[in-house]
């Protein structure tokens, strides 16, 4: 479909090399502005040709054909379409400068069917402004990081896993954590170590967190009415584990790489104690995943990738 060869442009463009038709080294520098209105897709895209910089619309098509069969050429806002990217180029269209077609290996690239067409009023300007608020008050790495959490929160946790990110910058660069005190931390950042319980192991975490600099009187705005699978304590412990993982790397790079940040999706996990237990305590009676479900998987990463590419 025509959507997937645009989102490819749109995460790709800029990641990989080009040759046109005619053999000629194409670079693009920027996706320029995804028009979610009339006319070319992509506005303002800066690219060389053999060196030469230009700048000008992009148009893309799953078949060159589908120039003519959609009417372009009877239409004016066309006019300024510089270069046509195809998924297959079966012609050339009179007036269009540079013909690309996309490697042969696209499809098989990890590429977000997000519809960033859409025009509910949620809408991307929201999340867009809010990346934008969390840049200028943490800074880049800052802001991916919050972005991440509050992905990995969803749609019933992604309020309190952004405080609770935001909670978590002051500890983001420190050396040398383990799972246990990245976990220990994480929950008592999160207010699951400010509860009266008798477990064996929790007043010694609590005990940790304290002497870690930590303070147990935290409270977030945790959303109780939730599924098995989105219950808070799990949800820490998974950020916690992708934390762990990442073992002082950059969350900014991270967002440049979908396809690292894909496979660091599918191996998030949890502590082995929420298989059993809905939180500290309190046991169910089956066994649940720790892990991420593939739609998990994909929900996240749809609203990661994309939306940070649009935002930078």
């Amino acid at each position: 479909m025509e959507i997937d060869l645009q989102l490819f442009f749109f995460q790709y463009a800029t990641k990989l090399e080009f040759v046109t038709i005619d053999g000629q080294k194409i670079t693009f520098l920027n996706g320029g502005i995804w028009n979610l209105y009339d006319g070319p897709d992509f506005l303002d895209v800066t690219f060389t040709v053999n060196n030469e910089m230009f700048t000008g619309a992009v148009e893309i098509h799953s078949k060159a054909s589908d120039w003519k069969r959609h009417g372009h050429q009877d239409d004016p806002n066309y006019q300024s379409v510089k270069l046509h990217f195809v998924g297959v180029c079966d012609t050339i269209i009179e007036g269009i400068q540079w013909h690309v077609q996309a490697p042969a290996e696209w499809k098989s690239l990890p590429i977000s069917k997000m519809d960033v067409r859409s025009r509910r009023p949620f809408d991307l300007s929201h999340k867009l402004n809010r990346i934008y608020v969390w840049d200028q008050r943490f800074g880049r790495e800052g802001a991916a990081f919050i972005h991440v959490a509050r992905a990995l929160g969803r749609y019933v946790q992604g309020e309190a896993m952004e405080l609770l990110a935001m909670k978590w910058i002051p500890w983001m660069h420190r050396q040398n954590w383990n799972a246990r005190d990245t976990n220990i931390l994480m929950h008592g950042l999160a207010g699951h170590l400010n509860l009266p319980m008798d477990v064996p192991f929790y007043q010694t975490w609590k005990m940790d967190f304290e002497n870690m600099g930590g303070k147990t009187d935290n409270k977030l705005p945790w959303n109780k009415r939730v599924s098995l699978h989105s219950r808070q304590w799990l949800k820490v412990s998974q950020f916690a584990h992708l934390c762990w993982l990442m073992d002082g790397q950059s969350y900014a790079d991270l967002m440049q790489r979908p396809s690292d940040f894909n496979h660091l999706l599918q191996t998030i996990s949890g502590l082995s104690y929420w298989e059993n237990h809905y939180s500290f305590g309190q046991e169910m009676s089956h066994k649940s995943v720790v892990n991420l479900t593939a739609n998990a998987q994909w929900s996240i990463f749809k609203n990661t990738i994309p939306i940070w590419e649009l935002a930078f």
